[in-house]
């Protein structure tokens, strides 16, 4: 081999080692921005500084300044790119969400100001148990309650019509007001499904049914204010149903209630 093809190689050995070690550099500032959690330019530039260490021993590895320069532009170009299109996925993203929350937000608003002005305010006329009774008949639901059972739950539960339409509706997610569920299953005046440590059916009569199901539900109760004024607390309602199809759950409170006005 002659001197010129000798130095032909040299060159191209050089050239080969340089582009293994660049991008030995950009693969490990890739990683190292990967695993950086702000990805800013101060963090690339501590990153430079630590290769630039690895860089240092020019006489092993034989990079000059103007290539390396070259190469430590070009990762912080690429990592610089990164950070921009992760900002704008950011951006995106955070926009699409609260446009989402605002519509909800929005939604709510509507629904509260349409049952408001269909409805009469909370101490109405409309609390007694007869009256209670025929708003269940008039919307001509299956349902196993009687004016009997409706007046205990009204006395037990503090004389209170807003907490009786509570129970009711209750009633009408859990056994679809008494018809299904634990009532036909050997329970027949548990219309709520209640039970022990979430497990065991109570079997009780309707006056012990009323006194466990209105201590939540009674002025006072831990569950009084979870239908207001056309607003479901989902705090509550989840708590109720331990996240059990809470969702739904409240929907169908929701109509319930509404409906007993």
């Amino acid at each position: 081999m002659n001197k010129s093809n000798k130095i032909i190689n040299s060159k191209a050995s050089s050239n080969v080692l340089v582009i293994i070690v660049l991008a030995i550099v950009a693969g490990a500032f890739v990683l190292t921005f990967i695993k950086e959690t702000t990805g800013t330019l101060e963090n690339v530039d501590k990153m430079m500084e630590k290769e630039k260490k690895i860089l240092s021993y020019k006489t092993s590895i034989k990079i000059d300044k103007p290539e390396y320069d070259y190469a430590l532009n070009r990762v912080k170009g690429v990592v610089a790119d990164s950070n921009q299109k992760g900002l704008d996925a950011y951006t995106q993203k955070k926009a699409v969400a609260e446009a989402e929350a605002k519509a909800v937000a929005e939604a709510e608003v509507k629904r509260a100001e349409a049952v408001k002005a269909v409805s009469p305010s909370l101490s109405s006329n409309n609390n007694d148990p007869a009256t209670i009774l025929s708003r269940l008949n008039q919307k001509g639901r299956k349902h196993a309650y009687d004016l009997e059972y409706i007046t205990k739950i009204y006395n037990t539960c503090g004389q209170d019509g807003h907490s009786t339409r509570l129970v009711i509706a209750v009633s009408g997610s859990e056994t679809s007001f008494g018809t299904v569920g634990s009532p036909v299953q050997g329970y027949p005046n548990n219309y709520w499904g209640w039970g022990y440590n979430g497990s065991t059916y109570m079997n009780g009569s309707r006056q012990q049914m009323a006194n466990a199901i209105c201590v939540g539900f009674r002025p006072g109760g831990r569950y009084y204010t979870v239908i207001s004024y056309g607003i479901v607390r989902r705090d509550l309602a989840v708590l109720y149903t331990g996240n059990d199809n809470a969702d739904r759950w409240s929907r169908n409170t929701l109509t319930f209630y509404t409906s007993l006005i």
